[in-house]
């Protein structure tokens, strides 16, 4: 302190008071630690994220997934999935604990928090009003839906779905609805009969990678959590989850079980029972 202060009495030779120049110099470096650990945050909230997919999807504990989610908002409130952390809370207080008033109230914070994401538009259906293109391209979607996966020409399907993804005038947020499609079609539809678990994984991460901090995203994520985390890995994180030692054998093929997608009663059903559902079909309502 009283170097700084005797430093305050001399003048560099630039007729600059130097006590400034060192001030700038350290908030300099703090700003670029403060970057760093903004980052380091970010990444190790996604790896939360991976955490939380597998607790989810491959060992059916939503109320541990949960405790993970909660801790995202609450201790990294500062980073940007926050919006993804309440709505993946939401996910699992309706879809896995049946609670949807809870659900319903996490998705008003949501709103009122962040009126502006994408979550908050994806949650009251919102497009924007100029977004004509966005209505034009459900309606080319919808046609693939009724044309082609409606007859099972899952193949077909994804070619079309592919090309229409090249289409200039796509916008991002179908863009991101066409990407997620073709995962999983890739994942449910192909994977009983061809091993399409490098393509399903690609369009996860597309997702996952050019349309960060939306639903399908946070949707992508967990998937891709379910595909890829090696279980063995989390043994020792696991201990207090009474976790059976013969749930280390599980693969990643990913195929669903039997009832859900018309495969023989006698071929073993893969022990992650869970699967997404579909994302659901477009909406070509005209403005």
């Amino acid at each position: 302190r009283l170097s700084l202060l005797a430093d305050t009495l001399a003048v560099d030779s630039s007729k600059v008071d130097s006590i400034k120049n060192l001030a700038k110099n350290k908030y300099s470096l703090f700003e670029k630690e403060l970057e760093l650990f903004l980052k380091n945050s970010n990444d190790y909230v996604g790896e939360l994220f991976t955490l939380a997919g597998l607790f989810l999807f491959d060992l059916d504990y939503p109320d541990t997934a949960l405790q993970i989610y909660e801790k995202i908002e609450k201790d990294f409130y500062f980073t940007t999935p926050i919006p993804q952390a309440m709505y993946s809370q939401s996910y699992v207080w309706e879809h896995e604990l049946g609670n949807i008033r809870k659900a319903d109230s996490l998705k008003k914070a949501i709103s009122e928090r962040f009126p502006g994401s994408e979550i908050t538009n994806y949650i009251h259906g919102r497009v924007p009003q100029d977004s004509i293109l966005y209505y034009q391209n459900q309606e080319k979607i919808l046609q693939i839906e009724n044309n082609l996966i409606d007859k099972g020409k899952y193949e077909e399907a994804i070619l079309a779905l592919k090309e229409l993804m090249t289409n200039k005038d796509l916008d991002n947020k179908n863009h991101a609805f066409i990407a997620f499609k073709i995962a999983w079609l890739y994942d449910y539809e192909l994977s009983s009969f061809f091993n399409t678990q490098d393509s399903t994984l690609h369009y996860y991460h597309l997702v996952k990678e050019k349309h960060p901090g939306t639903p399908l995203a946070s949707k992508s994520s967990l998937r891709i959590a379910a595909i890829e985390t090696d279980i063995s890995d989390y043994l020792s994180y696991l201990a207090g989850d009474s976790l059976k030692k013969n749930i280390t054998d599980l693969d990643s093929t990913m195929m669903a079980e039997s009832s859900e997608n018309g495969m023989d009663d006698n071929k073993e059903p893969h022990p992650i029972m869970r699967r997404l559902k579909s994302p659901g079909r477009p909406r070509p309502i005209r403005l």
